[in-house]
């Protein structure tokens, strides 16, 4: 037997691409290959065993061979993993759900149901209208009968059939998808479901149940994968638990080619198809059949499905509970996927706001200014846009987009899936890479957010912060735990020493200046444990706070003596002002950054940071809307972070904008005694 170790290095961990380029590799062994995390095991030729390693970057694995070829294996994998997989040119994409079609309810030509808003996330950009075309979910348990021994191999039979027409849909179905816009990013969805086909665990598993229990092909497979599943919802991580429902995709595709099913057409390229679920080979038939758009109950910010919409141009809201319910076939539905709303049976006021926003003339895109130097507005003033990212992978993207630094760098995936901290070395090399591939731009690392029951898994004290917003997190978790802090602070300190870079250090939840004096304590033990240790004279950073506690806007003035920059962290601030829960979707309606003691708290910031001369940067979900941007702009913000796909269209925006008409409005609107308030003097001042 050969054994090795290797560390994966790419941003996204083992996630699909890399296990299936991995069991590729491994099949074309004589040898048993297994790969191990800690005393998990997985076997090197099948995805889903790969995709439950759970696998994230710096995951040690353990690679095992015995046979002929055990050696070579080995080291095809060691250079496979050392490699990368390639990953980092691949782009991140977060967003969204998916499955197949099944059958549909009668049509009701007079719906008398008054006009019903369903929240989800939205996917895109514009909004749409058209006719619902719903899709009611299937049975959800396969039927079970018995077969005779004779019957068995016609039984393996029919379900071998099952998996070429499959495969041969999904190759048909690639060749389609090859001509349409964002093939790049399509195409590897379409092999990754192809290669699913071929797992051991899909293909041949299914087979053995038959032979060995004597029960149909349909049972057998559902019973396989069903154990996946349920593998899978013990993820805890978000991402890799949403890898589940391609195993659930493939096997809806299966079930419909035993049954000898086709996938339902949409009648009209009007219509706008509700569905449970719709899988991304499903979202590539609905564009090329014209379907305006779509509305799944089911789905996440991960899926697949939500890369392939958005790269299609397909608005859609996913993860949209009660949509099946709420509509009808025929209903008039609305998708206004930047307010992640659909609108079923709109009536005559939110017809016409929905009209108003289509005859928008699109405003010309003024020209950057080079050298992160900012846009210039209509009448000359420069607004600075930058993004938000969370992987190494994602500056290259960034920097595609034009962004004018990294107005935030989260670093929690650094300390995320794993049993221990990550060193100071480990850190220091993912800092001093961001800041190389950035420099000359300035990269701004908010320290760790996250709470005691992610950075340390084993501490059952602390499970509590795992629910509670209000817990043992972010600065309150750090300062409490000073040694894991202060391996991060020389590693950033390190990094900005050996790179020149325009690193800067954002401390996130604080609120109190007794927190900013502790944590200036611990940066200058930091400064002098690097000169004893390292002999590196490390100069202070630059250091920020994010302002997403409602005190830390009334005590800005004494943070702003020793900080020189600032941040508003905008998703949590709404959270904690308006008390509510922002992962409890049945509190959605109530979370509306429009509230007016919202518009007053980013006002107060804006003041209080023009007062003390000091930066303020707007990042969160508001910042990167195009709709808002008017308002942000009117409130005094020129710095505002976020996603890097969102840029194109708010520097859009930015680039029309007259500010002394949007400053001429503040008032106005600070006076708004609602959210329905504020929107409508933005609607009537023009401001949208």
């Amino acid at each position: 037997m050969v054994e090795a170790r290797a560390v994966i290095v790419n941003s996204r961990g083992l996630h699909a691409r890399p296990a299936t380029m991995l069991a590729k590799l491994a099949a074309r062994h004589q040898s048993d290959i297994t790969i191990l995390k800690g005393k998990r095991e997985a076997d090197a030729t099948s995805v889903a065993s790969l995709l439950m390693l759970v696998a994230s970057q710096n995951t040690e694995l353990t690679i095992r061979a015995s046979g002929s070829d055990a050696e070579a294996a080995v080291a095809g994998i060691l250079e496979l993993i050392a490699g990368g997989f390639n990953d980092d040119a691949v782009a991140n994409n977060p967003k969204l759900p998916a499955a197949p079609a099944v059958p549909q309810r009668k049509t009701k030509t007079t719906p008398q149901k008054p006009m019903q808003k369903i929240y989800g996330v939205g996917v895109g950009e514009d909004a749409v209208k058209g006719e619902a075309q719903m899709r009611m979910p299937g049975e959800t348990e396969v039927r079970r009968y018995k077969i005779n021994a004779q019957q068995t191999e016609a039984e393996c039979e029919r379900f071998v059939k099952a998996l070429q027409t499959t495969r041969a849909e999904l190759d048909e179905l690639k060749a389609r998808a090859h001509k349409l816009p964002g093939s790049a990013e399509i195409e590897p969805f379409i092999e990754l479901y192809r290669n699913l086909l071929d797992d051991p665990e899909i293909c041949i598993k299914p087979r053995e149940i038959i032979r060995q229990r004597k029960v149909n092909a349909e049972w057998a497979l559902k019973e396989r994968v069903d154990l996946i599943r349920a593998n899978f919802r013990r993820i805890e991580d978000a991402y890799f638990r949403e890898r589940g429902r391609d195993i659930e995709h493939v096997m809806q595709r299966l079930l419909s080619a035993m049954d000898g099913g086709a996938e339902k057409k949409t009648r009209a390229a009007a219509e706008v198809v509700i569905a449970e679920d719709l899988d991304p080979a499903s979202v590539i038939n609905l564009r090329q059949q014209g379907c305006r758009g779509f509305i799944t109950e089911a789905g996440g910010g991960m899926s697949h499905t939500a890369i392939v919409a958005r790269s299609l141009g397909i608005p859609a809201l996913v993860g949209a509970a009660g949509a099946l319910a709420a509509a009808e076939n025929g209903d008039t539905i609305v998708i206004d996927p930047r307010h992640d709303v659909a609108i079923i049976r709109p009536d005559e006021s939110a017809l016409s706001g929905y009209k108003r926003a289509q005859q928008k003339p699109r405003k010309k895109t003024q020209k950057r200014i080079s050298g992160g130097g900012g846009i210039k507005t209509k009448d000359g003033e420069q607004v600075f846009l930058e993004t938000n990212i969370e992987f190494p992978a994602e500056v290259g993207e960034a920097l595609r987009a034009g962004a004018d630094g990294i107005g935030l760098f989260r670093t929690e995936f650094v300390f995320l899936n794993r049993d221990a901290p990550p060193s100071e070395d480990e850190q220091f090399e993912i800092y001093r890479d961001v800041l190389r591939r950035t420099s000359p731009l300035p990269v701004v690392f908010r320290t760790v957010d996250l709470g005691a029951d992610k950075i340390n898994k084993a501490d059952a004290d602390n499970r509590r912060a795992e629910t509670s917003p209000l817990g043992l997190r972010a600065i309150r978790y750090c300062l409490a735990a000073p040694e894991l802090f202060l391996d991060q602070l020389r590693a950033l300190l390190r990094a900005f020493y050996e790179t020149g870079g325009e690193g800067k250090i954002l401390l996130p939840m604080l609120s109190s200046p007794a927190e900013l004096a502790q944590t200036a304590t611990l940066i200058r033990h930091a400064r002098e444990q690097l000169r004893a240790l390292r002999k590196i004279d490390a100069p202070p950073p630059q250091l920020g706070a994010m302002i997403e506690v409602p005190a830390s806007v009334f005590v800005m003035r004494a943070f702003a003596k020793h900080l020189g920059f600032f941040s508003v962290g905008t998703n949590d601030l709404v959270q904690y002002t308006l008390a509510v829960d922002r992962g409890d979707e049945k509190l959605a309606a109530l979370s509306d950054p429009l509230h007016p003691a919202i518009l007053h708290l980013l006002a107060a910031t804006i003041d209080n940071a023009r007062r003390a001369n000091k930066p303020v940067t707007l990042c969160g979900e508001i910042a990167g809307d195009p709709a808002l941007t008017p308002i942000i702009l009117s409130l005094g913000f020129r710095r505002l972070s976020m996603n890097a796909h969102q840029l194109a269209s708010v520097r859009e925006t930015v680039g029309g904008a007259n500010i002394r008409t949007l400053a001429a409005a503040r008032r106005r609107l600070l006076a708004a005694p609602s959210p329905e308030a504020v929107r409508a003097v933005a609607e009537r001042e023009t401001l949208n």
